[in-house]
């Protein structure tokens, strides 16, 4: 599926097309079976993308009306808000990752897995263990996914801080957008509904490679994510999607652009990036 221009996360109405269009629904037994292969279509998975909640009120309203799950993935959105909910707790499971990078991120690796589920938070605990929940005694092919005590000591101190952290990133995201004002390139969008926590500040912008390589000249990190969409990566070749089948996925992966984005992040530090970016687009190729 497709995704929002304006957001990057996944729309609903390519979801709502691809359901009307490629699959069947057995309404006596709640099946959404895709037509061209006969599988049984399960869940819808979100991504929740830079820090901004995707439109996870439509989709809820769509996995209801087709009786699929709903699994978030929240790695990037921690403490991000979709009318005053927190991103997470509208699926059956929300997927959160605590790598250093993340909003609340640890030392080292890290996730975790929340339901409202006593059943299924069982059956996590279980696969978290290999598959034991008496010790030497295994009911499943598990894996070694516990999170050692080190990073949970570490998380538990961050977690205090997490609000204050997003409100700081939301507060450089705000001095950016001043600063960027009037330039030619397009600066985050926020849903009226979301309350956006800024995991990345990602613009928009034409001659992106050139607009990094004037940043890193200058001593300033950016990246790009993602550079290649999952639909043109190698190992979805045997989906067979061709270039230009979801377009607003590929024409984001040339022009998206993360600026400097941390806590700690100063208003002159920002002032600067900005200046360079400037500087770069007044800049003309010989």
């Amino acid at each position: 599926m497709d995704i929002d221009p304006r957001t990057y996360n996944i729309a609903p109405e390519k979801i709502e097309e691809f359901i009307e269009t490629k699959t069947s629904f057995n309404k006596k037994e709640g099946i959404l079976i895709n037509k061209e292969n006969g599988n049984q279509i399960r869940a819808i998975l979100p991504v929740h993308l830079y820090g901004q909640s995707a439109d996870i009120e439509h989709i809820v309203s769509l996995c209801s009306k087709y009786n699929l799950l709903l699994i978030e993935d929240c790695a990037q959105a921690f403490g991000s808000e979709y009318k005053g909910r927190k991103v997470g707790t509208f699926g059956e499971i929300g997927c959160l990752s605590f790598f250093p990078s993340k909003n609340l991120g640890c030392y080292g690796d890290g996730g975790m897995i929340i339901t409202d589920s006593e059943d299924l938070a069982d059956k996590i605990r279980i696969l978290r263990n290999h598959g034991s929940k008496v010790k030497y005694y295994y009911i499943e092919m598990g894996f070694n996914s516990r999170l050692d005590e080190i990073q949970a000591a570490i998380l538990r101190v961050k977690l205090r801080r997490i609000d204050k952290f997003n409100e700081l990133r939301r507060k450089s995201a705000s001095l950016y957008n001043d600063c960027l004002r009037g330039v030619d390139l397009i600066t985050p969008y926020e849903d009226e509904h979301v309350k956006h926590v800024y995991h990345q500040y990602t613009i928009r912008i034409k001659d992106r490679d050139r607009v990094s390589r004037c940043l890193g000249d200058e001593g300033i990190a950016s990246a790009v994510y993602y550079p290649l969409p999952l639909h043109q990566q190698p190992v979805f070749k045997r989906l067979g999607f061709n270039t230009g089948d979801l377009k607003n996925s590929e024409s984001a992966s040339l022009e998206v652009l993360s600026l400097p984005m941390y806590p700690e992040l100063t208003e002159e530090e920002i002032q600067r990036v900005c200046k360079t970016i400037k500087d770069a687009m007044s800049t003309t190729i010989g």
